[in-house]
């Protein structure tokens, strides 16, 4: 008698006898015992950025606006007083040379370094604000040796990348919460890296937008220290003319917002000559009309740049909010000084310059406000604005 075993097989019946099922089940067992143990692999472990990432749990581009727009040692004192509102100025992330460093991690030790320390101080300084830990001082150390490695390095100092971690320090710097000279010396120290690399070595969109994130800080400290900016030099000028990155008036660094840059990078170099003007035994009238008549032009130029813009009333994305009110307190904070430059000079029409100024200055302080009401990261960028309206410094 056959004892028949079934099987289906493309859906037809097969009948096998005992000596083909035997068979069929030593096969089986052979390849049983041979067969290497099934395994479901994990995710593969991350490497190079996204490591760092989950590791300090942060991502430092949050901080772009903190790069997209101009801080210094005025703009980042109101996250001093208030830690929180650093959530708000990264609560938007807007394009700036922090977009490369993604791709550009892994490459550099010292930006590695810098990145690291960073990310771990303002994960620290958000859940527990006030000064660094022990651990975040270790990391600080670490990215400051290693930046001072590079810088000695004859062959990497002028890299990009050693640029970028440079200044990406300089945001370790502004959480300074006990003195703001650290970020004073660091910003001194990256504007002198800047001009020693030359205006010839910003060539790719990472290399501009390096020069660019650090060109509001070094005219903004000329002023401090009422000395001419070395930005208003004309190869640096030809720089200003080509490191635009955007048509567009909504883009971080587009065609008329670096052009303004470029006019403002002349006046703290006007402040000391007028000085000098003022402080001479000897008036020389053709010096003193040669600087009238070139201060006037200047102030010319930012009063139609200034007309030029979008009203922030018809601005419809939030995201663009900062930038605007940053654009609008740079015109009119600058028309307003050379209103007052004009008035220095010329006091024929002191009165009606001086009376120009104080508009301006209205305008300045009204625009904060309302700006506030919007955007609670106007309170940062406007900040420096609103001092100079008031005609004071702090």
């Amino acid at each position: 008698m056959v004892d028949n075993h079934i099987a289906l097989a493309s859906g037809k019946a097969v009948v096998r006898t005992n000596e083909s099922a035997i068979l069929v089940m030593a096969f089986a067992q052979a390849i049983k015992a041979t067969r290497v143990p099934l395994c479901i692999p994990t995710s593969p472990p991350s490497t190079g950025y996204e490591a760092m990432r989950i590791h300090y749990d942060f991502d430092v581009l949050d901080l772009s606006s903190l790069t997209a727009l101009p801080f210094g040692r005025v703009s980042s004192q109101p996250l001093l007083e208030e830690p929180s509102r650093l959530l708000d100025v990264m609560r938007l992330r807007q394009w700036s040379y922090f977009s490369y460093i993604p791709w550009r991690y892994g490459n550099t030790i010292c930006l590695d370094d810098a990145v690291c320390c960073v990310a771990a101080r303002v994960r620290q300084w958000i859940t527990h604000p006030g000064k660094p830990t022990a651990r975040v001082l270790l990391l600080y150390s670490k990215a400051l040796k290693s930046l001072q490695a590079a810088l000695d390095n004859t062959s990497q100092r002028f890299e990009a990348d050693v640029l970028c971690a440079t200044e990406v320090l300089s945001i370790f710097e502004m959480l300074d919460v006990n003195q703001i000279d650290p970020w004073v010396t660091h910003a001194a120290g990256a504007a002198t890296l800047i001009q020693l690399r030359g205006p010839q070595r910003y060539n790719t969109n990472f290399e501009k937008a390096l020069f660019l994130g650090q060109a509001g800080p070094i005219i903004t400290e000329a002023f401090f220290n009422l000395s001419p900016c070395f930005l208003e030099e004309p190869s640096w000028q030809d720089l200003f003319a080509r490191a635009a990155l955007g048509k567009s008036v909504f883009s971080t660094y587009s065609d008329s917002f670096v052009r303004a840059w470029a006019c403002v990078s002349r006046v703290p170099g006007l402040f000391r000559s007028v000085r000098e003007v003022l402080r001479s035994p000897h008036e020389d009238s053709a010096e003193v009309n040669a600087l009238l008549k070139e201060i006037v032009t200047l102030t010319r130029q930012l009063t139609v740049m200034c007309s030029n813009q979008v009203l922030i009333s018809e601005i419809l994305s939030e995201r663009h909010y900062g930038l605007m009110h940053d654009r609008a307190g740079l015109y009119l904070t600058n028309m307003a000084r050379g209103e007052r430059l004009i008035a220095a000079l010329d006091y024929n029409t002191a009165l009606a310059a001086e009376a120009r100024a104080q508009k301006i200055s209205t305008e300045i302080i009204d625009l904060a406000a309302a700006a506030s009401a919007v955007d609670s990261r106007a309170t940062l960028y406007l900040r420096f604005k609103v001092l100079v309206a008031n005609n004071r410094h702090e």
